[in-house]
Order: C-alpha cells, then structure tokens, then sequence
C-alpha cells in the first residue's frame, strides 16, 4: 500500500492553526477543569481548556489515565506546567509524553524548575519516546514569561529558605536569573500568574439592527471586529463601539504549590504577586479572580499561608486540590468491579470506595459549590469558567454507585440466565485439601499492555509469599494508586510487609511506577520514625542507571532500595534474596522480547511453585524452567488472528500462551497483560479449556480459587456481549481486508 501522505496524518487542530497563518484566534470561552483532585495517592493536576488547546498544570503518576477516561482530549495538550520538582507532580510525565506521541502531536512544552526535563531525557533510554517527529522542548524560568494565543503566563519562581527582600543579592535582578546564576542549586517552587487574552469582540445585532444596515455592508463587518471604522454604501462612517458588544473584564489567576514552610518567606515577600493581591482600586484588571492551591493541607493551615490568603479581596476564588479532598479520580475502575462482582465476591471484591456510603465516597454538591462560596475542595471533573462568565459546573462530576453500575450489566439479554447458571456449578465445587492452603495469594493490580484503559492499568502484580511478606512483579506507573484503591486504609499493613519488587525488562509499562512505592514505603517506616529496611529491586542492571538519575536529580532514594541485577551470577547474593524471600528457587529466566527481558520462575519453602513470563513470545527456556508449576502467569497480548503482529512486537498470542502452559505442564494458566483493544475480556477460542483462566484488574485469587475461573468465562462473554460482538466484527474485517491482500499480491 502506498504509504499515507504526512499531511493527513496532522491533528485536526494543527492544521486549522496552519490554514491560518500559523496562530489561533484568542479563545472567548476558557475552563479550569480539575483533572485530578489531589486525594490520596491520587495525582493533583488542572488543565485550561480552550477551543484549540490544553494546558495541563502537573502531571503525577496516573494523570493521563484520568484525562483519558475523562475525555479531555490530550492530543492538544503543547504545554505542561510543573509547579515543583517532585515524583507527585512529574511521575506522569513520561507515560503522558508517549501517549500524545501516538497520538501524533509534534512538539511539547515543560516549563517549570530547573532539571524537570531529565525525567524525559533518561527515560529515552528505555522508553519509544524518540526525538524524529516528536519534540520536548524545555523552557527556562530565565526566558521570561511565556506567551501565546490564549494567555501570558508569568513565572514566579518561589525559593527556598529565601525571601525575595533579602538573603540572594540584589533585589532588582529577576529571581529566575539570580537561580541560573546560582547554578539552579536552589530548590525552587515555581507559582503562575495567568492573563488571559482579551477574545476578538463579537457583534452585538440589536445594535445593527438599530443602524438600518444594507446586507451588502455586512460583508464589511470582519473589520469592525478587529477594531478598525468601516464606511457605509451610504457614506455613515460605523465605530467599532456602535456595534460591537461590551467586553467583559478579562483577570488573572494564579495556580501555587507551596511544599513545605521553607518557602513561605519568599511567597510573602513577592512583590509580583503583591502587586495582584488586593488594591485600592478594586476593579483593577492586575486583580487576581481565581487562585488554584496545590499546596498540602498542613502548609496551607500555617498562620503565613493564612496571611498570605487574606490579602486577596473576600471575593476571589480559591480551589484547593490537594489530599483533604475525597471521592475518586477513575469510575471505570468501579464501574467494573461491581459488574464483575456479580461473578464472585471473594474473587472479585468491592473496593473500599465502594463499600462506603456515597456520601463518604464524593463531596457533596451542597457543601462544595455553594452560590458565592468562594472556597472549594476540588473534585475530579469539577469546571470553572475563566471566561467569559465566571462559576462552577459540576455536570461532569460522579459518584460511585454500584446499583447503576449492576443495572447496566443488567441490561445484557442473557446475563442473569447464565449468572444463575454460574451460582449452581460454583455451588457444587469442592476444594481438595492440599488448595485450601491460603498462600500464594496473587492480587492483580494491572493487566493492560503498553497504555492503561479505564478498565487495566498497565503491569503490575502483587504476590502475597506469606503473612508477613508481599512481592511485586512489575510495577508499572500509578501501582500505588491501584494498591490504594485495592487496599484501602490496609495499604500501610502491605507496604511494610513488601519485601522485593521484580522488573522484568525495561520498557517503560511496567517500572513507571517503582518510585511511587518506594517513597509511600518510606513514609511508612518515617511516619513510625523507624528506620527504613531496603527494598530488593531484583531488575536488569540497567534500572541501576535511572535509579542514580532519579536520586540525583528528584529524591535520593538510594538508601531505601537494595538492588540485585538479574544478570548477576553470585552467588553469595541470590542465597540472601532465597534467605529473605523464604525461598527454595528464585530463577530468572532471560526470555524472547527485547534485550535484557527476563521471566521468574520462583518456588517457596511452602512448595508451591509460581511462573510468571513477563513479556515474550513463547519461550523454551521458560518451559524448562517452569516445570510443573502451580501457576502460570503469562502474556497474552494479542489473539490468534493477530500471530503476525505479536511476532513483530514480540509478543504472544492467547493460544501460543496456553500451549507454552501445557509444555510446562503447569497445573492452572493465567493469561495476563492484555492488548487495550480488548479493553474488557479477550477473544475466547477452543484452546481455553478447565486449566485457563484470564486475568482482570483488583482480582485477588489463591490456588484454591483458581478451578473456579473457567466457570466465569460464558458469563463474562454474556457480561460484555457489545464489547465482544464489535471484536468479532473487527476481526471479519480484518479477515476481508488480509484476503483482498493476499489476492493482490497474488496478482502481481
């Protein structure tokens, strides 16, 4: 086929920005959309939208899920505006990046403090993020504020331990230059000042009509707009003010993290933000309207952050997003478990969201949007209209309600006919008494490949060895948001108890989220002010490289991870990991995917025997090191139909892991790690038999339940009967399309 013109492949927002000259027109309607509302071990993050563009304001882990599910449209996100150098703001940063570069957008823009662009730049090192077609630009703080269609953004560089009068040199200099002269050593939080372009004015048609104006004149009234006289058939010269309408007031806003109290002095001090705090003029358009907090909640309550607050006037606007919020960011994620729910409690238990009353679950609309309350805790989805008119609209936020969510499952012709059917046969099992034993549990915590969905996050696994011990197998971005809503206020328990993560390759999907775990680890040995036992990181030598980075760079986490390089042969070293890990066998097995890509196959004093393949294609190395296994946990990432493909992304079908569990001689087979086109449940074929089993986020399953998951399968096709159909007709075109191939080439 030939190959598509570059042109067509151009977002729709770039080429109108290209058909006209280049720029677009100011926006006359801009929203401050919360994307995420802060709460705990939920990211905090804000986009502006426009018309044409977004502009998302921090990017901690999960924030691209949320966005996506929440349909805001990322592909025209150029601008990203870190407040300060931190995993819960940057964590995001580089899944985001990859995404929109799918996604074909060209260029985007960092600003914020010094270095936050190194995240991006060593993670090209394991990461498709290239340079080619797509492009991270950093902008200093040194370059002054930035300006565009849509605003001019003022940085305003907050330092630590300093204030602006005092303690740096001279206060005529600019803060941001007096940070490059002092080398960017200084840490530094950066707030921003935002002012809104003044939108093109529109015609005010009773005003023409008062005017008695020909329609041949009309065509003239493009120049009115942009302010210029025009000059009637009829010689009446026509100002711009006798028929356009009133402009509103266009103000500023201010979005601010301040992280801890080192930085107050410099935040009270700050003459550019005085200078837009409250004046005798109170109609001055320097006045700020809305002020977005991402400062924690302890700061905010110190009597200089109460200072500082009181100098803006009694009506300004202040949304907080930070952890005193409530309610979730994702509703796919619940939306799913209580359909699935359905199938098996045990297996598939409420989240601890779910099971709480809803108004614990979300803020209530009454409490939080109160007419001319002008102190909000944010919530996901909650709007604010910057312009032209000002207030909230809270039509897009949720609440967690199972009823709706199991009356929609309902709504399947023949799920409660095959859910009834599913209850008897559950009924008549009995488990043998050598899998009553509850241990391996294993808790799903991500079964998507490459990008997560609404409903799989990307690769994460919990294994639970023993009472007192957990390990994780792959730690794809945002884990500790999905051990969170899995866990609840138990999560503490489990950090304690974790032992080692596993990191089977490099690839981006399944470690973006190894610092989010390390750090919320830490704080809970910190928090009991004990000492913080080192987390074995069992990963390629080459994870020892973006560990150093991130230390250097954002945290020094080096004393809190212990990490033994799988390609190691001493053996000295593996006799410590079976020591703490209360092993017999810890076995990585180098396998068929990229370079340096390992399987484990792992055995425990108790003598069960677990496998899990990573990413491969199907693997005689793994066979022999998997023999006889109690479980196997192995890709699946593409169905039967799509063998070609998996083999060029080096991948498995369904079929090829099931057969690799039959040569293995496996007792049970856990397909995992699933291709986000089949969002729900994958292609089912004659293969899955009484040993099969597929792998759903928050399932939690011992070897006793596994028998149980080859019931489930006519019922979850029943569950997900649209999503299924639209896959079967995919696949006949894809049929259709690859025989029309065949029959061309055959003809040349």
């Amino acid at each position: 086929m030939p190959k598509k013109d570059k042109q067509t492949d151009k977002l729709r927002h770039i080429k109108h920005r290209e058909k006209r000259g280049g720029t677009d027109p100011a926006p006359s309607v801009i929203d401050l959309h919360v994307v995420a509302n802060g709460a705990k071990f939920n990211p905090s993050a804000c986009m502006l939208l426009t018309d044409h563009l977004r502009y998302l304001f921090n990017c901690g882990e999960g924030t691209q899920r949320i966005a996506t599910e929440h349909k805001l449209k990322i592909s025209r996100c150029e601008h990203v505006f870190i407040t300060h150098k931190s995993w819960k703001n940057i964590g995001g940063l580089l899944g985001f990046a990859l995404t929109i570069q799918g996604m074909n957008l060209p260029t985007v823009t960092l600003h914020g403090p010094p270095g936050i662009e190194k995240i991006l730049t060593q993670g090209k090192g394991f990461s498709h993020l290239v340079s080619g077609d797509f492009n991270v630009v950093k902008r200093e703080l040194e370059e002054g504020s930035f300006t565009d269609s849509t605003m001019t953004v003022e940085y305003v560089p907050l330092t630590k331990g300093f204030s602006e009068n005092e303690g740096i040199g001279d206060t005529d200099k600019p803060v941001a230059k007096k940070l490059k002269a002092d080398n960017g050593v200084r840490d530094v939080t950066v707030a921003y000042l935002c002012k809104p372009k003044q939108p093109k004015p529109k015609i005010d048609l009773e005003k023409v009509s008062e005017l008695d104006i020909s329609r041949k004149d009309f065509k003239k009234f493009g120049q009115v707009t942009s302010g210029f006289e025009i000059t009637l058939e009829d010689g009446r010269v026509i100002k711009p003010e006798q028929v356009l309408m009133d402009r509103n007031p266009v103000f500023p806003f201010l979005v601010i993290e301040i992280p801890d109290e080192n930085y107050l002095d410099s935040l009270l001090t700050n003459k550019l933000l005085q200078d837009h705090q409250v004046q005798n003029d109170d109609t001055s358009d320097k006045i700020i309207h809305l002020v977005v907090h991402m400062t924690p909640a302890e700061i905010m309550a110190t009597e200089k952050y109460q200072i500082w607050m009181s100098r803006f006037r009694s009506s300004t606007t202040h949304i907080t997003i930070n952890e005193e919020s409530n309610g979730p960011g994702l509703q796919g994620v619940f939306r799913i478990q209580a359909m699935l729910n359905m199938l098996h409690g045990g297996i598939f238990p409420l989240l601890p969201a779910q099971c709480k009353a809803a108004e614990d679950c979300i803020q209530d609309s009454d409490k939080n949007c109160v007419s001319g309350d002008t102190k909000i805790q944010a919530e996901t989805n909650l709007k604010y209209r910057v312009l032209p008119k000002k207030g909230f609209n809270r039509e897009q936020c949720f609440q967690l309600d199972n009823e709706a969510f199991i009356k929609e499952a309902r709504t399947q012709p023949d799920l409660d006919e095959n859910l009834k059917n599913l209850k008897e046969n559950l009924s008549a099992v009995q488990s043998d008494e050598l899998s009553v034993r509850p241990y391996p549990e294993i808790v799903f915590l991500g079964t998507g490949s490459a990008m997560p969905s609404k409903v799989r996050n990307v690769s994460s696994t919990l294994l639970r060895l023993s009472a007192s011990q957990y390990m994780l197998l792959d730690c794809g971005e945002d884990t500790i948001g999905q051990m969170h809503r899995f866990y609840g206020d138990k999560l503490p328990d489990v950090l304690e108890k974790l032992s080692a993560i596993f990191v089977s390759h490099m690839h981006a999907d399944h470690h973006m989220g190894l610092f989010g775990i390390v750090h919320a680890r830490s704080q809970v040995f910190r928090s009991q002010h004990k000492e913080v036992p080192p987390l074995l990181v069992l990963a390629p030598i080459q994870i020892n490289r973006w560990l150093q980075s991130y230390s250097e760079n954002v945290e020094n986490i080096l004393p809190w991870v212990r990490h033994v390089a799988l390609q190691s042969d001493d053996t000295e070293i593996w006799g410590n990991v079976l020591s703490l890990l209360q092993l017999k066998e810890f076995n990585p097995v180098g396998v068929m995917h990229c370079k340096n890509a390992y399987g484990v196959a792992l055995k425990h004093k108790d003598d069960w025997k677990l496998v899990y393949s990573g990413d491969t294609m199907p693997c005689p190395a793994l066979v022999t090191a998997g023999k006889d296994c109690d479980v196997l946990i192995h890709e699946a990432t593409m169905e039967d139909d799509l063998a070609d493909e998996a083999l060029t992304k080096t991948h498995s079908t369904t079929s090829q892991a099931i057969n690799i569990g039959i040569e293995m001689n496996a007792k049970f087979i856990l397909l995992n790690h699933f291709s986000q086109r089949y969002a729900k449940i994958p292609m089912f074929n004659e293969n899955f038999s009484n040993r099969v089993g597929i792998a759903f986020d928050n399932m939690r399953v011992c070897l006793k339940d596994l028998q149980l998951l080859p019931m489930f399968l006519p019922t979850l096709k029943a569950m997900f009967a649209d999503d299924y159909m639209e896959m079967e007709l995919k696949n006949e075109k894809l049929l259709i399309k690859r025989q029309r191939e065949g029959i061309k080439s055959i003809s040349k």
